[in-house]
């Protein structure tokens, strides 16, 4: 079994260093692939509502970055959501990759952001008809180091000389003075859902490798991760054989960005695992379909349930 490679730059990027990430390389059904060199700086190319938009009730806020960011850099108190000198309590929450459509929305075809999407979700409803503005301080950095662009649209230069990004938006009209906090388009599926036609656990589907009724069936890649059914898969999901890696869990129930499992999923535009993480992705054949990633990530979200 290779051992993983060490992290280029310590501290910031998710290099997985243990014994398990290495043993994740035989939990795939490839060999393993180089990591993509870094990029220089990340950027905020889009967001929900739109600059100067409007926010509708049921909705969050949302920035999305051109590339994907380092989950465990994004701190909660980098954001504010305030109206005037109101400041409303809000969860923020990092898509890695987007597994909703703008403002928390049902997810489309394709993701509608190109990297990561950090979500800002208030929890109990902001004022109705007001101007409002998120600020974001740029202290995140990306998956491969990068720092966000402190000069790029959106930003602006405090007194102090610091770096701040504003989105500035109204909020729709709603009676009671208050929008309607925001909640999933529908219910997270459980575990045994993503066994059915069509779902990314199906029998002989694109993990067949990974289960015993394939014929293309990988006899080591089953012993490491059997998702031949579903109280296999969910006993190696959730306690897998063998130690983890101590950068991320294979599946945090409640945190799809912080899961394993979506890392060794996800690849660069030139078919590179993401950095960090040892074999090639999975599938190895082509990328995993849109539509699978997002049942993966709404399960895990859900509580990653059998």
């Amino acid at each position: 079994m290779d051992r993983p490679h060490a992290p280029r730059r310590a501290g910031l990027g998710p290099g997985i260093t243990s014994v398990a990430a290495a043993a994740w390389t035989a939990w795939g059904c490839g060999v393993p692939a180089a990591s993509p060199a870094p990029d220089e700086m990340l950027r905020v190319v889009d967001s929900y509502p739109a600059p100067g938009g409007t926010l509708e009730a049921g909705r969050t806020v949302d920035l999305c970055f051109d590339g994907l960011l380092d989950p465990r850099t994004v701190d909660r108190a980098d954001f504010v959501l305030a109206s005037g000198r109101v400041v409303f309590d809000a969860a923020v929450v990092v898509e890695l990759r987007p597994w909703y459509g703008p403002g928390g929305g049902p997810p489309a075809q394709a993701p509608w952001c190109p990297g990561t999407v950090v979500s800002v979700r208030p929890t109990n409803g902001v004022g109705a008809g007001v101007r409002a503005r998120l600020r974001m301080r740029p202290d995140a950095v990306g998956w491969n180091g990068e720092p966000i662009d402190p000069m790029g649209p959106g930003f602006f230069e405090t007194d102090e000389g610091a770096h701040l990004f504003t989105l500035e938006f109204e909020t729709a009209p709603a009676d009671g003075g208050t929008l309607e906090p925001w909640a999933p388009p529908e219910a997270p599926p459980n575990l045994a859902d993503l066994f059915e036609a069509g779902r990314v656990f199906e029998p002989n589907g694109v993990c067949s490798c990974h289960t015993r009724q394939a014929p293309d069936t990988d006899p080591t890649a089953v012993a490491r991760l059997d998702l031949s059914a579903p109280q296999a898969a969910f006993d190696d999901l959730l306690s897998p054989p063998g130690a983890l890696s101590e950068a991320f869990p294979l599946v945090a129930p409640g945190d799809p960005s912080g899961s394993f499992l979506l890392h060794k999923v996800l690849r660069t535009e030139g078919g590179l695992p993401l950095r960090g993480v040892r074999g090639v992705p999975m599938p190895p054949a082509a990328p995993l379909p849109y539509r699978h990633f997002v049942d993966l990530a709404r399960w895990i979200e859900g509580g990653a349930r059998p």
